[in-house]
């Protein structure tokens, strides 16, 4: 039995850390119990962390969508002509160029939760283009005869809801639809000169809302429905035609997505402690002129003592003991402060929120 060392464990709680200095439990120093002499090594032993991160947030940049309706259904020579979509079709006809933006929530989705968000907000965003439209209108000539107040109080009345996503759970892909309307999912406008230059290309799978639908980087454009109907077809009867018509002489419109969908968020978060870091890690792929002119990628050295799972999802809390992984070999003559940083790989600050979390670490000290 060597008995050349032993071991001291202090408990660190996030809730006892400065919180006027420290507002977000992300980033904070703690003062110990008392000065510790003589250490050989310190690890992480136990941890127990709440689950409630958000795998959609502005801060990740992965709120937002873009669309267009390049191609709107006229009305007239169809089986549902009526003043409604007569109106729709004038608004979109007009407004073919135009660029939607739609926002979702901040949060975490199950995929049918996504799909009821994105069919309610691509709705709302049509309706609301479609009624801002012969609202500022109402004074040009061509349209002198049209009669705007009634088409505004129907418009605002029924609402465009031809819309449709909808979660195929055998492909686990989240399915784009129209009614009637033909579209583009507008995903390369997302990469402008700022967010190139925010983001540098480090994230070339969570780039944004698009990737976690499993569209690509370029724009796709929706698929006219020739002969049948799209359809679940490991769903019973008419439960499969996810993307109902509207008639036999009205063609949907319907993108299927090539990669399936992700709705998590990371798998792990790494505990840095300033000074006595010992995991190597490697760095996010960017497209720079070192790069694409190197067979080297990044890389960080000491930059994390502790990379923990994230083995749930919200709303949760998980624990974990088997650290043995992490251990530091720098010896230290006294330690009397620890400083803390919980990051993502991406170099994304963990967010807790309000919720507390704690953890213990052992210190192996000399004799």
């Amino acid at each position: 039995m060597d008995i050349s060392y032993f071991k001291k464990y202090v408990s660190i709680h996030s809730e006892d850390r400065d919180m006027l200095k420290y507002p977000s439990s992300s980033s904070f120093s703690i003062e110990l119990p008392n000065d510790i002499l003589n250490v050989k090594a310190i690890r992480l032993v136990d941890c127990a962390f709440p689950s409630n991160y958000n795998t959609f947030s502005k801060s990740l940049k992965n709120t937002t969508i873009k669309f267009k309706i390049n191609n709107p259904l006229n009305p007239q020579l169809t089986s549902i002509f009526n003043s409604f979509n007569q109106d729709c079709y004038i608004a979109l006809f007009y407004n073919k160029d135009h660029e939607y933006s739609v926002e979702i929530s901040e949060g975490f989705y199950t995929p049918e939760q996504i799909a009821n968000e994105l069919t309610n907000k691509f709705n709302e965003a049509v309706t609301s283009k479609i009624t801002e439209f012969f609202e500022s209108n109402k004074e040009i000539d061509n349209f002198k005869d049209f009669n705007f107040s009634e088409s505004i109080t129907t418009i605002k009345k029924k609402n465009y809801n031809d819309f449709i996503f909808a979660y195929n759970e055998v492909k686990q892909k989240i399915m784009i639809g129209n009614r009637k309307d033909g579209f583009i999912m507008k995903n390369s406008s997302l990469f402008d000169k700022k967010y190139l230059q925010e983001r540098k290309y480090k994230e070339f799978i969570n780039w944004g809302l698009p990737s976690h639908l499993g569209l690509n980087m370029t724009d796709d454009k929706s698929i006219e429905q020739t002969k049948l109907l799209p359809r679940f077809y490991h769903l019973e009867g008419n439960d499969g035609y996810w993307l109902p018509s509207y008639g036999e002489d009205i063609k949907v419109h319907f993108i299927e997505p090539g990669e399936k969908i992700n709705l998590f968020g990371p798998s792990y978060f790494y505990l840095e402690c300033a000074g006595l870091n010992c995991i190597d890690e490697t760095s996010p792929y960017e497209m720079n002129e070192y790069t694409l002119t190197n067979n080297k990628t990044n890389s960080n050295v000491r930059s994390a003592l502790a990379k923990i799972p994230i083995p749930s999802t919200p709303i949760s809390q998980y624990f974990d003991t088997n650290m043995n992984y992490c251990v530091s070999v720098d010896k230290r003559s006294r330690l009397s402060k620890l400083i803390f940083k919980l990051r993502y790989h991406n170099g994304e600050m963990v967010s807790f929120g309000r919720f507390e979390y704690s953890f213990t670490i052992e210190f192996i000290i000399d004799r």
